[in-house]
């Protein structure tokens, strides 16, 4: 007798288990795939930042390289280098000001999923419950 009932309650705890993961199923997999669309979407903006960069240091580069055969004096030399000098401080500057832009976006939108998420399974949990 005593593992009949030993038997029945661990039957209803697996069951009752099994019932709880259930419940928070929906609700944890539509957190997944918030999470998954933020994160793809914060590496496409971060790629797409770093793509332009990149090309737009090369043209400058590539601007600035056409000039030296220009330069009649090592005083225009000086000039052309300490130009392109600046011009690539103050790139690479306001380039280390917009990544910081692009993560902060991606975990304000992570926070927001998971926040969305844990309503959802709180909410899909008393539902079930009733």
């Amino acid at each position: 007798m005593r593992n009949s009932q030993s038997d029945n309650l661990q039957e209803n705890l697996q069951i009752g288990s099994l019932d709880a993961v259930m419940a928070w199923n929906a609700p944890v997999m539509a957190a997944l795939g918030q999470a998954s669309e933020a994160c793809t979407q914060a590496w496409l903006e971060w790629q797409d930042e770093m793509t332009r960069f990149v090309n737009a240091r090369l043209e400058e580069n590539r601007r600035t390289r056409a000039s030296f055969g220009e330069c009649q004096t090592m005083s225009e030399l000086a000039r052309l280098q300490q130009e392109w000098s600046r011009n690539a401080i103050k790139a690479y500057i306001d380039e280390f000001g917009r990544l910081p832009q692009i993560a902060a976006r991606f975990f304000q939108n992570g926070i927001q999923a998971q926040a969305d998420a844990q309503s959802g399974a709180v909410e899909h949990t008393r539902r079930a419950a009733e």
